[in-house]
């Protein structure tokens, strides 16, 4: 004070202080940053809201003041910045030591760099992905036409074929049952009169004449019977269950069977033998398809044997089972070969190809007649040593019945 009572007016030396209370620390690159600050003078010479504020990014140059709040700063450079405030009282004192904070401008993640890539890269393969799925349906279409024409094509192929084949069994059928026919007419014919020369009661034929119409016979029944293997085997002709199955005895068969043969096992030199007990061997079945099962098997027998040696038919029955078996020391059948023995048409590769007449069937009948009367037909071969065929019952021996002997 003076003596004239006067005030005297001192200037404030004093400056604010300074604190920042908002900061967008994470600025996207192109936007503003949002700045808020809070001053106080020490003396409270100059009021709070009549405080500016100035400021400064990365020590550059101090801001005009301004006392808006908040403070918008237009966007800076990307990376981390530091920025600096300060509060300015009406005197014009600055905060020498302004409030300090951080804050980072970058790209969004979408503007990213890497991510751009990243994301070119991903549309990329997108794109190669979805033409390469183009191109596999296109192909995979183009696949499945060229499939089903070729299931087209197959399909009428095998139709084609199946009704050429159709024709063709038909008329293998039709040739078989004309020439069947044909055949037995006059081969019949052929026995009947043989069999009226060789019973001449006149007595106009010599021994060697007689032993040529046994020939003829022999031969013919030999034929005959071969015709009707073919219509039995390929076109089913004379099914076995027209035969019915009685008790019939096994002796009086195979003694037909090796008087049938006599001639042709003569011819070659062969000595057939019966070997049996002397009472009645029974089973259960049908002479006529058991005759030709026998038949079938002595000829094989016969064809394949070697001169001056034995073909034997043996009949054992020791209780419930019963044995039919026709042994030979021919010139066997190779064990690769037995598998198939009883196949129909089966060729026989080893040990049979120098001998001929027959046609592969003969056997495939005889399993058919084994079967029909549940019996079971059993093959025991060695080269050079000679085959056994067995046809085993194994049943009951049946009660002899009044008024069968």
């Amino acid at each position: 004070s003076d003596l004239l009572g006067l005030m005297k007016y001192t200037r404030d030396r004093n400056p604010p202080q300074t604190r920042i209370t908002a900061l967008t620390q994470n600025v996207v690159y192109g936007e503003k940053v949002v700045l808020a600050a809070d001053g106080h003078d020490r003396f409270e010479d100059t009021r709070r809201e009549d405080l500016r504020y100035s400021y400064r990014i990365d020590h550059g140059e101090w801001s005009f003041p301004s006392a808006q709040q908040p403070i918008s700063i237009p966007s800076a450079p990307m990376g981390r910045h530091t920025i600096e405030v300060a509060a300015i009282d009406l005197a014009g004192n600055r905060d020498l030591t302004p409030a300090i904070d951080r804050f980072l401008v970058a790209y969004p993640w979408w503007r990213n760099p890497l991510t751009l890539l990243l994301g070119f890269v991903l549309a990329l393969n997108l794109i190669l992905l979805a033409g390469f799925l183009i191109q596999r349906f296109r192909n995979l279409s183009r696949t499945l036409e060229e499939r089903e024409e070729y299931q087209r094509k197959l399909e009428d192929e095998v139709a084609s074929r199946t009704q050429k084949l159709k024709e063709t069994v038909e008329f293998r059928e039709k040739l078989i049952t004309n020439v069947s026919h044909d055949f037995r007419t006059p081969l019949t014919n052929l026995i009947g009169y043989a069999q009226m020369l060789g019973s001449d009661p006149r007595g106009n034929l010599d021994e060697n004449q007689r032993e040529f119409v046994d020939i003829i016979q022999n031969n013919a029944r030999r034929m005959k019977r071969l015709i009707e293997n073919v219509a039995q085997s390929l076109q089913g002709e004379d099914p076995l269950e027209k035969y019915p199955k009685v008790p019939v005895d096994l002796r009086e068969i195979a003694f037909d069977t090796l008087k049938s043969h006599a001639l042709s096992a003569q011819d070659q030199r062969i000595e057939l033998e019966l070997v049996c007990s002397e009472e009645r061997v029974e089973v259960i079945g049908s002479d006529v398809l058991i005759g030709r099962l026998l038949d079938n098997l002595l000829s094989n027998a016969i064809k394949f044997s070697n001169p001056d040696s034995e073909v034997q038919i043996r009949i054992t029955q020791e209780k419930e089972r019963t044995e039919l078996a026709v042994i030979d020391e021919g010139i066997g059948i190779h064990s690769q070969d037995l598998p198939r023995i009883f196949d129909r048409f089966s060729q026989l590769h080893h040990g049979l190809k120098d001998h001929v007449g027959g046609l592969g069937i003969g056997l495939s009948i005889c399993k058919e007649i084994a079967d029909y009367h549940n019996a079971e037909i059993l093959v025991d071969s060695t080269i050079d040593s000679g085959s056994t065929f067995t046809v085993v019952w194994n049943e009951e021996k049946p009660e002899e019945e009044e008024g069968i002997d």
